[in-house]
């Protein structure tokens, strides 16, 4: 798994940070699309913990690794919302 692909394997909720062609999105709106784990935790109505914890769990769609960095993509996670659904289902770790 490279560093730029975010999703587990097998997961319905693929994603990487280069989905999108570059150029496609006016940078300040890329920005507002792309959270911090302390302004999803605001978002979504939660603690800063609970996002770390099913980050490592891998449990958390939409999460785009930046170097050392985590963000969060609204997109995703605001579909994950509307489908009531929010966390990945668990998978067996070998």
């Amino acid at each position: 798994m490279t560093n730029e692909t975010t999703a587990r394997q097998g997961s319905d909720e693929a994603y990487s940070c280069q989905d999108e062609p570059a150029g496609t999105e006016a940078q300040g709106a890329d920005n507002a699309r792309l959270l911090s784990g302390e302004q999803l935790a605001k978002y979504i109505g939660t603690s800063k913990k609970f996002v770390y914890k099913h980050v490592s769990s891998g449990r958390m769609p939409g999460v785009c690794r930046i170097g050392r960095l985590l963000r969060f993509d609204r997109n995703i996670i605001d579909k994950r919302l509307a489908a009531k659904n929010l966390l990945l289902e668990k998978q067996d770790v070998e």
